[in-house]
C-alpha cells in the first residue's frame, strides 16, 4: 500500500510534468522557413499549433493583411547581432499588415520584425479585434491610420508589447503609435515611442475604459493638439511605471499628458516628465510615488542619455538621429535642454557612447 504523503508526491509530480508539457506545446512543432519572395500567408495556413514561421533578412511586400486566423503560432524574423530585426514587412504605403480577429491568444507571437509603411481605414500596421497576441522585438516605422491607431489599434484586445520601438507613426484622429479602445487592457513594456503625430495622443490614446499598464517606456519627441505623449479619454485609467515623456508636444494642452476627467486619471509611479509644451500634464493624475518633474532634464535625468531609440545602446542609430535634429528647437537630439541640437549635444552623446548600465 503506498503512503498518502508519498501518493501525494506522487501525484504532485505528475501533474507538474503534464503541465510542463502541455507549456511547452507539442514536441511535433516544426519550422518553416519562407524565403524572400514566399507566400506568408500560405505558411500560416499550413502551419499547426505551435509551429514557427521564420522569415530571411530583406523585404516582403505585402498586398493584403497577413490573418494569423486564431492558430498558436509563430512568425519569427531575423536579427542582427544586437537584436535589431532585419526581416520587413512593408504595406507600401497601401496596406495594413496584420489583422487579428479571431480570438489569437498569447501563443500568437509576432516577434523580430519591422512593420513598414502601412495603411489602413484603421490601424495602420496592426489590428486587434477581440485578440490578444504577443509583439516582442519589433519596430513599427512610418505607418498611417486614416482614424485611430497610426500602429496598431486595439478593440477589446489584450496584446503583450515588449521591447518595441514606434517612430514616425501617424492617426489622424487618435493615437499616433496605438489605440487602445473599448477595455483594451494592453500590456506595454520597455518600448520607445518617437516622433508620432495624432490629432489627440501623440503617442498612445486611451478609450473607453481601456486601463493598459505602460512599464519602462519612452515617450520622445511625440506631437498631438492634446496629449503629445499620451492622451486618457472616456473612462479609462492608464498605468504608467517608471517611463519618461520628455520633448513631447501639445498645440493644445498636456504636452506630455492630456486627461479628459478626473474618471480617466492616469496613475504614475517612478516616471520622469521633461521639456513637454506646453505643460508636462493638463488633468487629474494620481500620484504613487517617485516621479519627477522638471523643466529641463537636468532635474529629472533620463536613465541613459543619449538612447535616443531606446534600444539600451548609444550607437551610430542615436547619432542619425541627433544630426537629423541639428539646430532645431525643442527635439528628441536636444540632450542639455538648451533648446536646440547642437555640437554641445554630440558631445554628451559621444560621452555615453556604448552600452546603458
Amino acid at each position: 500500500m503506498i503512503e498518502p504523503a508519498r501518493l501525494r508526491l506522487r501525484t504532485t509530480g505528475l501533474l507538474a510534468a503534464l503541465l510542463s508539457s502541455l507549456m511547452a506545446g507539442p514536441s511535433g512543432a516544426e519550422t518553416i522557413d519562407v524565403p524572400l519572395g514566399g507566400d506568408i500567408q500560405t505558411a500560416i495556413d499550413l502551419a499547426q499549433p505551435y509551429d514557427e514561421i521564420r522569415l530571411e533578412a530583406g523585404t516582403y511586400p505585402l498586398e493584403t493583411p497577413l490573418q494569423p486566423r486564431g492558430k498558436y503560432l509563430t512568425l519569427r524574423g531575423a536579427v542582427a547581432d544586437d537584436g535589431t530585426p532585419l526581416s520587413i514587412l512593408d504595406g507600401g504605403g497601401a496596406t495594413r499588415h496584420v489583422r487579428c480577429a479571431d480570438g489569437e491568444t498569447r501563443l500568437t507571437v509576432f516577434e523580430n520584425l519591422v512593420f513598414l509603411d502601412g495603411w489602413g481605414a484603421y490601424a495602420g500596421s496592426i489590428s486587434n479585434f477581440g485578440a490578444h497576441p504577443t509583439i516582442r522585438n519589433c519596430h513599427f516605422i512610418g505607418n498611417v491610420s486614416n482614424s485611430d491607431g497610426g500602429a496598431i489599434l486595439n478593440n477589446v484586445s489584450r496584446p503583450e508589447i515588449v521591447n518595441c520601438l514606434f517612430r514616425d507613426n501617424v492617426a489622424n484622429f487618435g493615437g499616433g503609435a496605438v489605440c487602445n479602445y473599448n477595455s483594451s487592457d494592453a500590456i506595454i513594456t520597455s518600448c520607445s515611442f518617437l516622433g508620432n503625430t495624432a490629432s489627440t495622443g501623440g503617442a498612445v490614446l486611451n478609450l473607453a475604459t481601456s486601463d493598459p499598464v505602460l512599464l519602462d517606456c519612452r515617450f520622445l519627441g511625440n506631437r498631438a493638439e492634446n496629449g503629445g505623449g499620451l492622451a486618457s479619454r472616456t473612462g479609462s485609467r492608464p498605468t504608467l511605471l517608471a517611463s519618461t515623456f520628455a520633448d513631447n508636444l501639445a498645440e493644445g494642452s498636456g504636452g506630455g499628458l492630456f486627461v479628459e476627467d478626473a474618471a480617466s486619471a492616469p496613475s504614475l509611479a517612478g516616471s520622469t516628465f521633461c521639456r513637454n509644451l506646453p505643460e508636462p500634464v493638463d488633468g487629474t493624475w494620481s500620484d504613487d510615488g517617485g516621479n519627477c518633474f522638471g523643466g529641463g532634464c537636468t532635474l529629472c535625468p533620463i536613465a541613459c542619455p543619449g538612447d535616443l531609440d531606446g534600444d539600451g545602446d548609444v550607437d551610430g542609430a542615436d547619432l542619425a538621429t541627433l544630426l537629423g535634429d541639428w539646430g532645431e528647437a525643442a527635439t528628441v537630439g536636444d540632450l542639455d535642454g538648451d533648446g536646440r541640437a547642437d555640437g554641445a549635444d554630440i558631445a554628451l552623446l559621444l560621452g555615453a557612447w556604448g552600452g546603458c548600465s
